[in-house]
């Protein structure tokens, strides 16, 4: 109890650098989680890694369900220790949790970085009339006339099944990239490494996900 009293205070105060590296294996995790039952039969994805919040980094671990045709996803993130973060369904218009963690009942400025993460890297965003697209065969930026780079989405040749995603927000207007061909080209439907990185809050979130339940219309536009 301690131990873990330290851990949440070190959230805002950086008082600890890093968690233990030593974790205990991921469970096999079922569709049916904390007693929220996801439906398999749309895409489901089994996911783990770490969030980090300044110099603290959270091992995670959860299910992310993409739902009506990737325009909604409900997703559930724990700690290695089965403890909730963040559970919520979400559209890019709205979001409804399931439960309030204790996590973010103590530091509230967690939930929208959550969202923003979550909206980030599974739902389709605005396209802003005002942002410009460039990019080469392995990275896609946009870029806005009066403001920073918004999305850099970057694809490393030599493992197709990464993506790194750096955002930036500084705008008021939202954006989006997709790879369309990803399927075809790369001969896999859903990337299973991700890479979120949100300068404004310095926070990063690095997720390993494999389906649990995998339908052949969802694509990589709706997953990244």
């Amino acid at each position: 109890m301690k131990y873990l009293l330290c851990v949440l205070i070190a959230l805002l105060t950086g008082c600890v650098k890093q968690l233990p590296p030593q974790l205990p294996v991921m469970p096999n995790m079922q569709s049916k989680l904390l007693q929220h039952n996801w439906p398999v039969e749309k895409g489901t994805f089994q996911v783990n890694g770490s969030l980090k919040i300044h110099s603290m980094t959270i091992p995670v671990q959860g299910i992310v369900s993409i739902e009506k045709g990737g325009s909604e996803v409900s997703i559930a993130l724990l700690t290695q220790m089965g403890t909730s973060i963040f559970e919520a369904k979400l559209t890019q218009d709205s979001y409804k949790m399931f439960t309030v963690s204790p996590m973010i009942k103590k530091y509230p400025r967690l939930e929208p970085i959550f969202i923003r993460m979550t909206r980030a890297l599974y739902l389709s965003e605005r396209i802003s009339s005002i942002c410009t697209t460039e990019g080469a065969d392995n990275i896609t930026e946009l870029r806005c006339s009066e403001q920073n780079i918004l999305y850099s989405y970057t694809v490393d040749p030599q493992r197709p099944d990464v993506i790194r995603l750096q955002r930036r927000i500084n705008a008021k207007n939202e954006t989006i990239v997709d790879f369309k061909d990803w399927q075809k080209e790369q001969n896999t439907a859903y990337p299973t490494r991700l890479f979120y990185e949100d300068e404004e809050y310095n926070f990063t979130g690095e997720l390993i996900q494999k389906p649990v339940s995998y339908p052949q219309n969802i694509t990589t536009e709706k997953a990244s």
